[in-house]
């Protein structure tokens, strides 16, 4: 699909194209974050209630590793081979880490 795979921030004042790693703050929650370059690293804040990110894979089919990292005192809990498309939305669960509230596609959760 031609706007995975060629987003446009210009089209939707929600998309932000991630091209390198990138840090996470509060202005992003509700954003969709679209990674477009392999190995990048998306580092969430720290857990506060309410807060919800989106980081959604844009490159082709098996084009890239993605990893979404917890802030140091936080961590991630919920349900190798990466899809344009594949998407996992976060949301923060107090001050005790984030869930996730929504999958699609493969994502590995490490040790």
């Amino acid at each position: 699909d031609t706007f995975l795979l060629e987003p446009a921030e210009q089209y939707d004042g929600n998309i932000e194209l991630v091209a390198s790693n990138k840090v996470l703050d509060e202005q992003d929650c509700g954003k969709q974050m679209y990674v477009t370059a392999d190995a990048v690293v998306v580092t969430l804040p720290g857990t506060a209630g309410g807060l919800n990110f989106v980081v959604v894979n844009s490159m082709n089919n098996a084009g890239g590793l993605i990893t979404v990292d917890p802030n140091s005192s936080d961590h991630i809990t919920g349900p190798d081979y990466a899809r344009c498309g594949d998407r996992i939305e976060v949301i923060a669960k107090t001050t005790h880490g984030y869930y996730v509230s929504k999958l699609v596609g493969t994502w590995a959760q490490e040790s």
